[in-house]
């Protein structure tokens, strides 16, 4: 796919969110379901600390602020220690009709914490890439810290998800 058109694929994500997405994480598994869902595949994944990840999707993201499609402000977490990104669309970016399948998963994930779709996307990304049987338990052998506040409620979210998008598979144990 040229740069450009990936930049526009970023840029549609941010506007079928509903014109604003907050957080790197978030836009990285938002896309990563997109892609799974059958709603596109722009992007390429590999597993890193936080799930997937897509370097594609990352300098897309960049070139699409460049491009003046989107603007990104980073702000400093109230603990002051590390910083996150609001992604906003430019107005009057991307004025074509949208998928409201593809918008209703892009809103239902974006409602979530990304630790939740962290959680979510990580699963999905041990059945469907590593064919992992057990890719609940082996999300929470990876991610203790995290599993024992959001492993439930990013089951939960997963569940919702696959019951509106069947084409997602369903996640055992």
């Amino acid at each position: 796919m040229d740069p450009r058109a990936e930049a526009r694929a970023v840029a549609r994500i941010v506007r079928e969110a509903g014109g604003e997405l907050v957080g790197r994480v978030k836009l990285q598994k938002i896309a990563y379901l997109l892609k799974e869902a059958g709603f596109g595949d722009e992007f390429p994944f590999e597993y890193k600390l936080y799930g997937p990840y897509s370097e594609t999707l990352a300098r897309a993201t960049q070139r699409a602020c460049f491009l003046d499609m989107i603007h990104e402000d980073e702000k400093t977490t109230q603990w002051g220690d590390t910083s996150y990104s609001i992604y906003t669309l430019k107005e009057g970016f991307l004025s074509e009709q949208a998928d409201e399948r593809r918008e209703q998963l892009i809103r239902l994930a974006n409602e979530e914490s990304s630790v939740v779709l962290e959680l979510a996307a990580t699963a999905l990304y041990f059945h469907k890439r590593e064919k992992d049987p057990t890719p609940w338990k082996t999300t929470r052998q990876r991610k203790p810290d995290k599993a024992v506040k959001f492993l439930g409620p990013a089951k939960r979210f997963y569940e919702k998800l696959q019951a509106s998008f069947p084409q997602l598979p369903i996640l055992l144990k």
